[in-house]
């Protein structure tokens, strides 16, 4: 009770490289040579990743919902539990509890469906707020119209544009992270 494992990130060949060239002083554009081949190498991997994959459909049954006449019902018939007149933050929120439960419940859970998440309620936050001037005061139809416009036609795919580059971005800065400091080399994470 109360333990968790932490899974660890394997040393592979590529990573390995990185990590010798930080060690060697390695020239700057080695490094970030290196660090793109091992990290391409990851995110080749992550279409097969459940929870990805499971992220992903719930992204869809959002989007599917919120084109939807009767918005809050279409949500709760996709499984996110919203309350009546459902904010932007009730709807990110959900959507993420959705996806956490549904990942435990098919055993699924991994640092990359992680990063999705955050890197779309990060990417939903940032394109809906450019509508509103204020968090505060938006009503469930505004924010109804918002995710329409802003999960439909060329906006959406925008939207999903940054999505997949936050994703990537998280996943680069994640792994390199972890590498650097499971080595003693925090150091570079400031530059």
């Amino acid at each position: 009770m109360g333990h968790n494992r932490l899974r660890t990130l394997p040393r592979t060949y590529r990573w390995n490289q990185v990590v010798k060239l930080l060690n060697t002083g390695g020239d700057v554009s080695a490094i970030v040579e290196a660090s793109m081949a091992a990290a391409g190498h990851g995110l080749q991997k992550i279409e097969r990743d459940a929870g990805f994959v499971h992220t992903l459909t719930a992204i869809f049954k959002l989007v599917e919902a919120v084109s939807s006449p009767d918005f809050e019902r279409a949500l709760r018939d996709n499984g996110f539990s919203v309350p009546k007149d459902a904010s932007l933050f009730d709807i990110t929120s959900t959507f993420k509890a959705k996806v956490d439960t549904d990942l435990d419940r098919l055993r699924c859970k991994s640092d990359v469906a992680e990063i999705a998440q955050n890197a779309f309620t990060e990417t939903l936050f940032r394109y809906v707020l450019s509508d509103s001037p204020s968090l505060f005061g938006e009503t469930a139809r505004s924010v109804q119209r918002s995710l329409q416009t802003h999960l439909t036609g060329v906006r959406f795919k925008g939207l999903m544009h940054e999505f997949f580059t936050g994703v990537t971005s998280r996943y680069l800065s994640y792994y390199l992270s972890r590498e650097l400091s499971k080595r003693g080399l925090q150091h570079y994470l400031k530059h």
